[in-house]
């Protein structure tokens, strides 16, 4: 990931832990969703920063399917963190919080 390089490895790590489980949406969409969120003001390199505002950006986007992708962000944020244990009314910021510990 060419655009975070000078960040320390741990966010680095926690970043292409939720761009992997956008995978699951296409290439296509994900770009998408990136220029989406740009366009708000919240850059690719701020989403561990400004979760409530990625979280929004995926709602404006998606509409009731944000849930679902959301979802999909949660479980791969605690298959791939040691930091993050699933909790069913975990929100995504929360999931994006404990891992950016």
């Amino acid at each position: 990931m060419p655009f975070l390089r000078g960040f320390p490895e741990a966010r680095i790590h926690s970043q292409e832990i939720i761009e992997k489980a956008l995978d699951y949406i296409g290439h296509d969409n994900v770009r998408a969703l990136f220029d989406h969120i740009e366009e708000k003001g919240l850059k690719r390199d701020e989403i561990l920063d400004r979760p409530e505002k990625f979280a929004e950006s995926l709602e404006r986007l998606f509409g009731k399917a944000a849930d679902i992708i959301e979802k999909q962000i949660i479980m791969e944020i605690c298959m791939k963190s040691d930091n993050v244990k699933f909790d069913s009314n975990m929100t995504l910021a929360e999931a994006i919080h404990k891992l950016n510990v």
